[in-house]
């Protein structure tokens, strides 16, 4: 990854920017100063980079503020990744390997944090967005069972025999 750390950022404009992430929406001004002060939070992805790799060990969660970027597994798209959302929860929750590749689309501008940063943030800062996280998890897994159930149709639909019409 190529990624380049912004290193200076006014405190104020670093604020506001949180308040626009859904992630940190129900932080206090104070908990969101705590967020801010996390070393190289915010960092530049050039276009075109593999900021996470299937099977690599990384436990940072990416919340991307500018750009696009495309979940890819097994040279197949899961996702699309726009300015909002956040990806790596997977390997920032569980410490595993990564299990999908992502790919910046074009330049990106995302917040990056470390699991082991985020275990130094207090308790109820972390819980609230721990809660966030999972919102999101369970907001892709209802998109992804919709999808599912969309494919399975389709499927069924081209695997019944066509209908003949009756002779009269």
């Amino acid at each position: 990854m190529t990624s380049k750390v912004i290193k200076t950022i006014a405190a104020d404009h670093a604020l506001e920017i949180l308040d626009r992430v859904h992630l940190f929406d129900s932080l206090s001004l104070d908990d969101k100063r705590l967020i801010v002060q996390i070393p190289q939070l915010f960092q530049v992805i050039p276009e075109n980079d593999t900021f996470i790799h299937a099977g690599d060990i990384d436990h940072s969660i990416y919340v991307l503020l500018s750009g696009e970027a495309l979940v890819i597994k097994q040279d197949v798209i899961l996702g699309k990744i726009t300015p909002g959302d956040f990806v790596g929860e997977v390997g920032f929750a569980t410490q595993e390997v990564r299990t999908a590749s992502v790919v910046a689309m074009s330049d990106l501008i995302v917040l990056k944090i470390n699991a082991d940063r985020f275990r130094l943030l207090p308790w109820n800062v972390r819980e609230i967005i721990k809660d966030h996280i999972i919102e999101g998890l369970v907001e892709r897994m209802k998109r992804m069972n919709q999808e599912l159930v969309n494919y399975r149709e389709l499927l069924a639909d081209q695997r019944r025999p066509p209908v003949k019409p009756k002779d009269n």
